[in-house]
């Protein structure tokens, strides 16, 4: 037998060609690639996606993959890295059981996709790990999806069933129901191994344990992840690469631009300047309308019937035994309609707030005043009160005391601020809250408070608003200004005090 051996690298791209020759005088050409391992497994094992690749081999002038191409052979291996990942967490399971005296101490936390703002957590796929806290070693994981492409090709096209594929949507409910569902699926799994969890740490999701404890077993306790008492996370911004960034370095370095890395830069200039302008159609802008139309109703419904799940204070303010056992009414949209003929209780109140955007401030204070009956009441902010505010306000939060003017004063969670205005107006026959400028600020800013505690009692008790600006400009014409300052130093010749309760 005689074996002829030649070698073409084309590339990162090794083609060995294999010639053997029997004495049947058979000749059989043997083809190994490495394109797998290249385009798959070294993607998978740095964590990077075909677009790193590509900027790589467009630097070294090396011909780029195509995301076709790429997603071909990322099939190819798909369920090779799963059994062996999957293997390798029952391994790491049985050495933290050798490990562990009584039960279980594993750590849990999950991410996704899509960062949220703190507002808006809408990502259509989600990730979480478990990890033994006895070997550090990843027991368990699992991953959540609420979209196929290929599932909902047939709805477009007008067919009845999809082309037959590995889908990979196991999640119906919102990107927020997915990290306590994640986490009782990897403990309910290493409980059908035969193992017990005992102590299970994590953030101060009180959602999280709340559904572990009904659904797996109420005696695991739960333990504070050190990392998010001690580490505060920070968004960083990073430019954009400028236009022909990449040729303007090659010859400043004296390295002439190759034939690929011109075409990679070329076609990646001509993608750019095709989705740009398709971005200022007029289509493109209604269907983006209409698809992020879709999707927040349907995130919208989610949260409503899977209660509060993921949110800050949540453990403070007591929503893990009470928020799911009952659905909450369809969220109050701000709307105009005209009051019916009666008498109304014309309460005044003011709300202070952590900046002047409408859908970015947070309550700081609610005031309220009828005759001589007064409300007030400081509440604690999810976001930091901005400086422009502060200085208006004079109101200030470290985190965990609210200052007025550097003095500290009590505050409280938002919903038991508003049960407390609710419960303070049911003293009054048909309430109708005044307020300078409520029709653009003040009563929105307090429904989306409402609807985001679900506070249905309170909305039953507030029969409207109405707003002082609109009615001066009535009843009062000829000011140059309507201000509240102007309007009490022109009409009432008072001093002003601003911002103190429900001046």
């Amino acid at each position: 037998m005689v074996r002829d051996r030649a070698e073409t690298r084309i590339g990162v791209k090794v083609m060995v060609m294999s010639e053997v020759r029997i004495k049947v005088k058979v000749r059989v050409r043997i083809e190994v690639r490495v394109n797998v391992r290249i385009r798959v497994e070294a993607l998978y094992h740095a964590g990077i996606g075909d677009e790193t690749i590509e900027k790589i081999f467009a630097v070294l002038n090396i011909p780029c993959i195509s995301h076709s191409n790429l997603k071909v052979q990322e099939r190819k291996v798909d369920h090779a890295i799963e059994k062996i990942a999957q293997d390798s967490c029952n391994t790491a399971l049985e050495r933290e059981v050798q490990e562990s005296s009584e039960g279980l101490c594993v750590s849990f936390d999950a991410g996704w996709q899509k960062r949220g703002s703190g507002r808006n957590y809408n990502s259509l796929s989600g990730h979480s790990s478990m990890y033994g806290c006895q070997t550090n070693k990843l027991i368990g994981y699992d991953v959540m999806c609420k979209s196929c492409m290929i599932c909902d090709e047939p709805a477009k096209k007008g067919d009845n069933y999809p082309r037959e594929h590995d889908c990979r949507k196991n999640w119906g409910g919102s990107a927020k129901g997915m990290e306590h569902a994640m986490a009782v699926n990897i403990i309910k799994n290493i409980h059908d191994k035969g193992h017990t969890v005992k102590q299970l740490a994590m953030d101060d999701d009180a959602t999280t344990i709340s559904k572990v404890h009904n659904e797996i077993d109420i005696d695991i306790e739960k333990l504070s992840d050190k990392n998010h008492n001690l580490k505060n996370f920070t968004n960083s911004l990073y430019c954009l690469q400028k236009e022909h960034k990449l040729q303007k370095t090659n010859e400043e370095l004296v390295l002439s631009p190759g034939k690929h890395t011109k075409q990679y830069v070329e076609k990646k200039e001509r993608k750019r300047a095709r989705e740009e302008s398709m971005r200022q159609t007029r289509e493109f802008k209604r269907r983006r309308r209409e698809l992020k139309s879709t999707e927040t109703r349907k995130t919208r419904a989610s949260e409503i019937r899977e209660g509060v799940t993921y949110q800050t204070n949540v453990d403070n303010d007591g929503y893990a035994k009470s928020a799911t056992e009952e659905i909450p009414p369809p969220p109050v949209t701000p709307h105009e309609v005209p009051l019916q003929r009666k008498e109304y209780t014309r309460i005044y109140f003011d709300l202070e707030t952590t900046g002047l955007g409408l859908h970015v401030s947070d309550i700081t204070q609610i005031s309220a005043v009828y005759k001589t009956t007064e409300f007030s009441m400081y509440v604690i902010p999810e976001s930091p009160i901005q400086a422009s505010a502060s200085r208006v306000t004079g109101l200030t939060y470290d985190g965990t005391t609210m200052f007025k003017n550097g003095i500290p004063v009590p505050c409280h969670p938002l919903q038991h601020a508003l049960e407390e205005f609710n419960t303070w107006l049911q003293q009054f026959d048909n309430p109708l809250l005044f307020a300078h400028n409520a029709k653009k600020f003040d009563s929105r800013v307090l429904c989306y408070a409402i609807n985001k505690v679900n506070d249905a009692k309170l909305v039953d008790s507030i029969c409207g608003f109405c707003d002082t600006l609109l009615l001066c400009k009535d009843v009062l014409p000829g000011h140059d200004s309507y201000s509240q300052e102007n309007l009490v130093k022109n009409v009432l010749h008072l001093e002003y005090y601003a911002h103190t309760k429900a001046n």
